[in-house]
């Protein structure tokens, strides 16, 4: 399932009415979901020349995801678009590390492109590996885009390395 909510451009701020969505993708199993309302301070008490106009509240869509299991830890892909959503398909992949919190999403995209997403727990860092890829790394967060299978990008962030498939990559690490 997803979640597909419709952007409206209720002040008129766009230059031509345009088609805008937010999809959201969930990827952990189990879970139950409910759409309800939430009130939102859009303002917060916004101040002219005129004197104080008030606040400006909204009520706005909202999904709620629950899961009898306790679980603590959702994930899911938020999804801007316009017109046609661009994610053709997506998981979550199974990953072996010693840290609690770690994750890694793949997103198909047209065309035989892949993004892989690697979150690696900040407060125990260890390497990780994610067998469906053939991927080891260390990183706190890795992004790598494939292409037909084969590494044409890829992203680390405070992490010593990187392997696909037993084979070490060059790497473009950020901070």
């Amino acid at each position: 399932w997803f979640a597909d909510f419709e952007l409206k451009d209720e002040n008129h701020v766009l230059e031509k009415p345009r088609n805008l969505h937010l999809r959201y993708h969930p990827l952990t199993p189990g879970v139950a979901a409910t759409v309800c309302e939430s009130w939102v301070d859009i303002t917060r008490m916004v101040q002219t020349d005129e004197g104080k106009t008030g606040n400006r509240a909204v009520w706005i869509p909202t999904l709620i995801e629950s899961t009898s299991e306790g679980c603590t830890q959702f994930t899911g892909i938020l999804e801007p678009y316009e017109d046609v959503p661009f994610i053709e398909s997506s998981e979550k992949l199974k990953v072996h590390s010693s840290g609690f919190f770690t994750e890694a999403i793949c997103i198909r995209h047209g065309g035989d492109i892949e993004d892989i997403i690697i979150l690696n727990d900040p407060e125990n860092q260890k390497p990780m590996k994610v067998d469906k890829y053939g991927i080891e790394t260390d990183a706190l967060m890795a992004v790598l885009r494939l292409e037909k299978g084969n590494l044409i990008k890829n992203y680390l962030v405070k992490g010593t390395y990187l392997s696909l498939n037993g084979i070490g990559t060059a790497i473009n690490t950020l901070l």
